[in-house]
């Protein structure tokens, strides 16, 4: 599983060769890919959208060599109807460039279809209590069973990135992780690995 990193530059380019490291780009950092690292993009719909900037963030992906993992589009905390709304006006905007869109679940979402055949990537975003209910865990089964990324939006702690990789999520982000990237980077990064190494040793073991 990835964390993915916005901001804190010079700590990631410390660990750039690590493989459950990659990073997050928003319109609001302004932040460029660093060359070589996977890198996906968020809306900060969450605190600070800015549709303007959005733009130009996407006209600069477009752009790269690299695609990204995924390009978040832009959706309505809390509130899954809405979401499904924008995700109608906001998709065609990101798919059109070329570039892999992320349908974001919100709170309700069992009220709302999710559009499998519009998406690359699941991001799961609302509250806590929502991002591993019952309907998630369905969702990101069936996400996986078609090869289609997932992503959890606010882990901010072990608990957190355990559910996550329970839950069988490709990627993980926290602003944690960027404000306090000295403290809390590597020792996340080293959890990561551990932890997926004990993973990787009891499927090798089951198989045996």
């Amino acid at each position: 599983m990835k964390l993915l990193v916005s901001g804190a530059t010079t700590t990631i380019r410390r660990h750039i060769n690590h493989g459950n490291l990659g990073q997050l780009i928003t319109p609001r950092d302004r932040n460029a890919p660093i060359r070589g690292m996977a890198y996906a993009a968020d809306n900060s719909a969450y605190s600070d959208w800015n549709e303007p900037a959005f733009m130009r963030m996407l006209d600069k992906i477009q752009g790269y060599e690299q695609k990204p993992l995924f390009v978040a589009v832009p959706d309505f905390v809390g509130n899954a109807r809405i979401s499904s709304k924008l995700f109608d006006i906001w998709a065609p905007e990101i798919i059109d460039r070329g570039l892999p869109a992320a349908y974001v679940l919100q709170d309700g979402q069992g009220g709302v279809c999710v559009p499998w055949g519009d998406i690359s990537a699941l991001f799961i975003g609302g509250s806590t209590a929502f991002k591993s209910c019952d309907h998630v865990r369905y969702l990101v089964k069936k996400a996986n069973r078609k090869g289609i990324w997932v992503h959890m939006g606010r882990v901010n702690s072990y608990q957190r990135l355990q559910v996550a990789m329970d839950m069988g999520v490709d990627s993980v982000d926290g602003s944690g992780y960027s404000r306090f990237a000295e403290l809390k980077l590597a020792k996340a990064l080293n959890y990561l690995q551990m932890e997926q190494g004990a993973l990787e040793l009891n499927k090798y073991l089951l198989v045996a």
